[in-house]
């Protein structure tokens, strides 16, 4: 009974380790296109990471991988983000604690739905995307200081207005 015990301990030390940890590649280059092809599945990982993990946890690892995904982002050939319109009330907003979080969430899921579906062009339904995927990390993290643009967005959304002013500012 004791092994088993720490048997199902053990098993769920381990697996709190690695569900937690999220290493962004040590030393990497991206200077030539093949280097972004070759970190291209990282960059997917890495955006399910900050899509998964609550904005108040582990700010440091976050920190990392905003930074590995922007120069990511800003050098591919693969896909091209704009930030537009839809999303200048968060911008205008960077005294927010989680700003930054939210937008790197915002352009990292348009960045995923692309590189998972190169063929859609549809750029209505990959900023809804950014948008949705965004509003939902900040629900589920229930940040304790508020956001005057995401609850601009709520309102939107209340309202059912969300998918107009998504389309109207693209």
């Amino acid at each position: 009974m004791k092994k088993s015990f720490l048997a199902i301990l053990l098993f769920f030390w381990i697996f709190s380790l690695f569900s937690q940890t999220l290493v962004v590649p040590k030393d990497y280059k991206l200077e030539k296109a093949e280097d972004f092809d070759f970190y291209q599945p990282k960059v997917i990982e890495c955006i399910k990471w900050i899509v998964e993990t609550p904005l108040q946890q582990s700010s440091d690892i976050r920190q990392e991988v905003n930074s590995f995904l922007m120069k990511w982002f800003s050098g591919t050939q693969k896909i091209t983000l704009n930030v537009n319109k839809i999303i200048q009330p968060l911008v205008d907003e960077l005294d927010y604690k989680y700003s930054e979080d939210l937008l790197m969430i915002y352009l990292g899921t348009m960045a995923k739905y692309m590189l998972e579906n190169p063929n859609d062009k549809d750029k209505f339904k990959i900023y809804q995307k950014g948008m949705n995927s965004m509003m939902e990390c900040y629900t589920k993290s229930h940040p304790e200081e508020k956001s005057r643009a995401m609850n601009y967005y709520f309102k939107l959304k209340d309202k059912n207005k969300l998918d107009k002013y998504i389309s109207s500012n693209m």
